[in-house]
């Protein structure tokens, strides 16, 4: 089992491996989803904004059959952190660290 946040900071690296087809890593044939509630940590998530790729983070917590996150992140809240309202944390919280 592997926590969203680590999937969205893992890449192939295999010689068969090359971009853009190596980020982010597919799941295929995934048996089972586990939800492990975590307490919130606002500013741990606020962290590590400057290292999510949202888009792969949208792409896996759908493909594991969660909906909690939204269509999109715009490019403003990532550069202004404070303004990003309370249910995204959540959602983010959600998805990267509970979703396994």
């Amino acid at each position: 089992m592997v926590r969203l946040i680590t999937h969205n900071l893992l890449a192939c690296n295999a010689k068969t491996c090359s971009a853009p087809t190596n980020f982010p890593l597919r799941f295929e044939q995934v048996q089972r989803v586990e939800i492990k509630e975590a307490e919130l940590n606002k500013e741990f998530v606020k962290g590590f904004l400057n290292k999510l790729d949202f888009e792969a983070l949208l792409y896996a917590s759908r493909a594991l059959g969660d909906a909690a996150l939204p269509d999109s992140l715009p490019l403003e809240s990532l550069q202004n952190p404070d303004e990003i309202p309370d249910e995204i944390y959540a959602a983010l919280h959600h998805a990267l660290l509970e979703v396994m």
